[in-house]
């Protein structure tokens, strides 16, 4: 796999996996073959490869456990706390740290975004988990989507349970619309989480 050998050639530390929407791949076991031959490469390069949960083929809690345990044990999660309240223990909750006790031991690296749910959230994920591919639901997600602490995560959880599981890598935050005073929503955004961190 050339991607894995450019990302060593980078220094890079990881290459990502962004498996194919539900509904447009029905074969698992080619979807097997190719996330075996990512991780194969990774390990032969030094790089950790990292499975991404985000509105795929693998997105719901029980599937992504259920992948973890048939892929290469070095195939790392990147947790995303948006999709996590999506899906869940506590779906539609402020609290998506089940989702981090839950693959503790899997998680390589961090999304963070907020998330304001809608009216429509019933439908969008309705159609998300039956496979049916509209590109309405993916804009509407992407508006969905704010600053942290503009909506209803609770991001002092989040960092404790991080804290808690010793997870000390990397954490990403997420502005996914912000295209105007980005500089003002980078500060708000990353102060909130600085604060979470501190309490």
């Amino acid at each position: 796999m050339r991607r894995a050998h450019t990302a060593a050639d980078l220094s890079a530390e990881f290459i990502g996996m962004f498996p194919p929407q539900r509904g447009l791949l029905d074969d698992d076991d080619l979807l097997e073959t190719w996330i075996t031959r990512v991780c194969d490469a990774a390990a032969d390069t030094g790089v950790t490869p990292l499975l991404h949960h985000d509105a795929t083929h693998i997105e719901q809690p029980d599937e992504t456990e259920a992948w973890f345990e048939r892929c290469p044990e070095n195939l790392g999660l990147l947790w995303d706390s948006a999709h996590e309240y999506l899906y869940g223990e506590n779906a539609f909750s402020e609290d998506v740290t089940d989702g981090i006790e839950r693959f503790a031991d899997d998680i390589e690296y961090v999304h963070l975004k907020d998330i304001n749910p809608m009216s429509y959230f019933p439908d969008y994920i309705e159609a998300l988990s039956s496979g049916t591919f509209n590109l309405a639901n993916v804009i509407l997600f992407y508006y969905a989507l704010s600053d942290l602490g503009d909506s209803v995560i609770d991001f002092e959880g989040v960092a404790d349970v991080l804290s808690e599981i010793g997870y000390d890598s990397h954490v990403t935050i997420e502005m996914e619309k912000q295209t105007t005073d980005t500089l003002v929503h980078a500060k708000r955004t990353f102060d909130h989480w600085l604060a979470a961190r501190s309490e």
